[in-house]
């Protein structure tokens, strides 16, 4: 689809993956999801924006990562060595 009428738009008809539509929407509104991140977090703001890297990640792989992160699936050690840290490492 390229444009045009919204009675071709596939996303419209339900044939195509919505999915698809996740990454452009990512870079679109990364200026909205950097402030909604903020919000919830306020040390957030003292990282520089153009630091941060944005990617959009399919709810279905994500449920892994968060059953990690609360404690279902693993501990915290596990993941420090996953990531490659030591407790109490300190960002760059």
């Amino acid at each position: 689809w390229n444009g045009g009428d919204l009675e071709d738009n596939p996303l419209l008809k339900g044939i195509a993956d919505h999915g698809l539509a996740a990454a452009p929407a990512l870079k679109t509104l990364r200026r909205e999801v950097w402030e909604c991140a903020c919000q919830s977090s306020m040390g957030l703001y003292k990282v520089p924006r153009q630091s941060v890297e944005y990617a959009y990640e399919p709810l279905d792989q994500f449920y892994g990562i968060l059953e990690e992160a609360r404690g279902h699936g693993g501990s915290t050690a596990a993941a420090l060595e996953t990531l490659g840290l030591a407790a109490g490492a300190a960002p760059r």
